[in-house]
């Protein structure tokens, strides 16, 4: 199933910095994610998606040295940017109920706010690991009959 939030990017006079969205998300398997530009930012509007303080994607090397907006104002080079387009990938990652996804956004020099789209395609829990309810009751079974 497909899992949509809308990233509402300020403009750098409105509220400058990096914005954070915290995104929930079921148990289940990652296997698709997009990330939409919609037509407008011109580039000027970056976005990463992190998983606790780990950035999950876009995937590179971390920025050196490690970003500050208060230190270097433009968005670092390891986020996603575009205009008019969709980036989306395929992907195999678990996520559990309780997993700290977050979007983290910042228009570099925008005179407008913008919005992006980012989904997400969860196969959930009970779909990806159909054997877990059977193992969960064996293992219930198991614990009532003492072994």
């Amino acid at each position: 199933m497909w899992y949509r939030f809308e990233i509402w990017v300020p403009d750098t006079d409105t509220e400058a910095g990096v914005v954070t969205y915290n995104i929930r998300l079921p148990a289940g398997v990652i296997k698709k994610v997009r990330v939409r530009f919609p037509p407008g930012p011109n580039n000027k509007v970056a976005l990463r998606i992190m998983l606790g303080g780990h950035q999950m994607y876009p995937r590179g090397p971390p920025a050196i040295p490690e970003y500050d907006p208060t230190v270097h104002p433009s968005v670092p080079s390891y986020w996603f940017r575009g205009d008019d387009e969709a980036i989306e990938w395929e992907d195999h990652v678990p996520t559990q109920v309780g997993d700290h996804w977050s979007v983290e956004a910042q228009a570099d020099d925008c005179w407008h706010d913008h919005t992006i789209i980012v989904g997400f395609n969860v196969i959930e829990e009970d779909v990806a690991n159909p054997w877990r309810i059977l193992e969960d009751l064996v293992a219930i079974f198991k614990r009532t009959i003492g072994l």
